[in-house]
């Protein structure tokens, strides 16, 4: 099927071969095969991800305000190389006024994407520590608690024996 058609020749006698292989496959119980990476940590590194994008966006947009701004210094402080003369204000305001109305906005655009950015790298922070206590509390609920008369003793399943006081 698909827009191309089948992609492998019904005709090849190879080309059921490797599903045929593998059927009735399945991985071993012990085959180390890693963790899927936890809800709440993913959508914190997402989220951390999105954080350093913001900011870096953040980052070039406040460099797009100081060369703004380094223009309307050159404009203002600027002579003619032929008289030796400043530029009169008249001549160059409306540009002057219009590098600074440009550098402000990038300004302020770079200041709410680098605010942004550092609330989506807390909220980052916070999704991992939510799945740090969410872990420690699976955790601690898995294993036995023997409380003495003012001695908590905790016994951890696991390789080995680990005791906590």
């Amino acid at each position: 099927g698909g827009v191309a058609g089948s992609v492998v020749d019904p005709d090849d006698p190879n080309a059921t071969r490797a599903q045929a292989d593998l059927e009735g496959e399945t991985l071993d119980s012990n085959a180390d095969v890693p963790e899927r990476l936890p809800k709440l940590q993913a959508a914190g590194w997402w989220t951390t991800f999105g954080a350093v994008a913001l900011a870096s966006a953040g980052g070039v947009l406040a460099g797009v305000a100081e060369a703004r701004e380094d223009q309307a210094k050159r404009l203002a402080y600027g002579f003619d190389l032929n008289t030796g003369q400043t530029n009169l204000y008249d001549d160059v305001g409306d540009e002057y006024e219009g590098l600074l109305r440009e550098g402000n906005a990038y300004q302020w655009a770079a200041r709410s994407l680098i605010i942004t950015g550092s609330v989506a790298l807390l909220t980052g922070v916070g999704l991992f520590i939510a799945d740090g206590v969410q872990r420690r509390r699976a955790g601690s609920s898995r294993s036995a608690r023997l409380r003495g008369p003012g001695l908590g003793i905790r016994l951890e399943p696991g390789p080995g024996l680990r005791l906590r006081f």
